[in-house]
């Protein structure tokens, strides 16, 4: 039965490699004349190779860049509301943040009471 798959897999790289086109080529075989095509084709198009990962890059960048901005910028509603406009999502939704953070911390990480016991009476007093 290993056989069997064997000789399977073997006929249907064979059938694979000369039945579709890689880079340009159309017809090849499996001793390397695909190889050889390759290379030269990369040899006259080296450019083209090249700048596919440096675009790339350069895309990502901006498209990230843009995301941030656009979390947290502008902070006033601009446009006409409530459809045709924008307003940063952090912005907008800063009061619901603020709350869930607060809740988080109160509840999971520090009680209300350890947090009086580090507040400087007088000095609460001084800033009211």
């Amino acid at each position: 039965m290993g056989g069997y798959l064997a000789n399977r897999i073997d006929d249907l790289t064979e059938e694979v490699w000369t039945t579709f086109p890689v880079l340009g080529v159309t017809t090849g075989n499996a001793d390397g004349g695909v190889v050889e095509e390759i290379l030269r084709d990369f040899g006259a198009n080296w450019y083209v190779y090249l700048s596919m990962p440096v675009l790339a890059a350069v895309i990502g960048y901006v498209t990230k860049i843009l995301a941030i901005e656009m979390m947290f910028k502008p902070v006033e509603f601009v446009g006409r509301p409530p459809i045709l406009g924008w307003q940063g999502i952090v912005p907008r939704r800063a009061a619901r943040m603020a709350s869930i953070a607060c809740d988080t911390m109160t509840s999971k990480l520090i009680s209300p009471g350890e947090i009086f016991e580090r507040l400087d009476a007088e000095r609460v007093a001084k800033e009211i």
